[in-house]
């Protein structure tokens, strides 16, 4: 993760390529009391010097992707959603009349910045949801909030974590036994057969981690943290 390729040629990828954003997090959990203090001492000063290194550490660390300041933006966009989360007065504006109007010229600003695909998906989304949390009820609206408080799907949002971590490590492994059976198949059954196998044993397997590895791990870190 951290240490670059040209000093460790594919050691990103050794054991659990997936796993680089941990690295990227440690490097978070590191800095971020400094940065808390720098930002509760001098506010103003602080943040404006803090935005413009973040800013240049990324243009210039741009090609060194699992170093902190390359990515610091993300973590910068979920300290915000979570503020903006919090806010009763945010997610009453969002929801006023003129709210649902926001969303085009939203999607049609970060369109003209080039901004990443899944920044752009992740900023819509959170808007309609602070609609919703502010009491905006349309038809779409209501849709999203039915379909995201499902059960299947929080199933799946609690086991999340477990998924990204594991998925890869499943599909390694099941492609070479299912091999000399998808070579006798068309491309679409190929694919169906290959995404059903990976899919049930990816949900089984993180079902197992988050109940044996991930749950115990965080009640012990959350008594350590007491």
């Amino acid at each position: 993760g951290a240490i670059p390729s040209s000093l460790l040629p594919s050691s990103s990828y050794a054991l659990l390529g997936q796993a680089w954003s941990i690295s990227l997090e440690w490097q978070f959990y590191l800095v971020a009391p400094l940065l808390y203090w720098l930002l509760k001492r001098w506010r103003f000063w602080g943040t404006l010097w803090l935005t413009a290194t973040v800013l240049w550490l990324c243009w210039y660390w741009e090609s060194w992707p699992a170093l902190l300041p390359a990515k610091f933006h993300l973590f910068a966009l979920g300290i915000a959603s979570w503020f903006l989360w919090q806010s009763r007065w945010v997610c009453k504006v969002a929801a006023g009349p003129w709210g649902i109007a926001l969303v085009p010229l939203t999607a049609g600003l970060l369109y003209g910045l080039v901004v990443d695909m899944g920044i752009w998906l992740w900023v819509l989304l959170l808007f309609l949801l602070l609609r919703t949390r502010g009491g905006a009820r349309n038809t779409f609206e209501t849709f999203l909030t039915k379909a995201l408080s499902a059960g299947p799907v929080a199933f799946l949002g609690r086991i999340s974590y477990p998924i990204y971590l594991i998925h890869m490590n499943v599909l390694c492994l099941v492609l070479p036994l299912l091999g000399p059976a998808i070579s006798k198949l068309s491309a679409a059954q190929a694919f169906l057969l290959l995404a059903a196998v990976v899919f049930s044993l990816t949900i089984l397997s993180a079902y197992v981690l988050a109940r044996v590895v991930e749950r115990p791990m965080m009640r012990v870190g959350k008594a350590w943290a007491s």
